[in-house]
């Protein structure tokens, strides 16, 4: 009789000791888990903030060079424009000059306008690029939002399945406490 209860002793305790081992191996391949998801979740913050600095870099760049080359355009336009202008002036008589004169005006007021037209054009590139870090910046909060979720889905499950151990309710606190870590 005695060595009865001594294998049931022997069983049992072998039983809760089996239990334990295998809720310790769920809970490290829990943590080893939520370790990789947030070791990805670093990649492609990473990966998305290198996408958006290569993007605002290449939208700055080519507003630059549109730019550049806008003003290089408009400078020789209105260079031949003038000098055409000039070269009829000196040649035609006064009537025609006075005539000339006025279409200079008004081909100078175009060009005002063009650069006008050119300025609002900068402040849409100057916008485009201000919306490029706006999106990086809420990509960026996106991630941290996603990381907080797995966070808080994990410290769940691991409570969920705390519950599925009813053994583990026996346990003193402070083991309690160590498996919810």
């Amino acid at each position: 009789m005695q060595q009865t209860i001594q294998n049931l002793t022997y069983v049992n305790e072998n039983k809760l000791k089996q239990q334990q081992q295998n809720h310790d191996n769920y809970i490290q391949s829990l943590q080893q888990q939520h370790s990789s998801d947030i070791e990805q979740l670093r990649i492609e913050k990473q990966n998305i903030q290198q996408s958006a600095e290569h993007q605002l870099f290449q939208v700055q760049n080519q507003a630059q060079q549109w730019i550049a080359s806008e003003q290089y355009r408009l400078v020789q336009e209105f260079s031949i424009k003038e000098n055409t202008i000039l070269n009829k002036y000196n040649t035609e008589k006064e009537l025609e000059k006075q005539k000339l004169l006025e279409e200079f005006k008004d081909q100078k007021e175009e060009i005002s306008k063009q650069i006008k037209e050119l300025k609002t054009q900068i402040q849409e590139y100057q916008n485009q690029i201000s919306d490029a870090s706006e999106i990086q910046e809420s990509k960026s909060e996106q991630l941290i939002d996603i990381k907080q979720k797995i966070e808080i889905d994990n410290t769940v499950q691991i409570k969920i399945n705390l519950k599925d151990y009813p053994e583990d309710q026996n346990l003193p606190k402070y083991q309690k406490s160590s498996l919810l870590r």
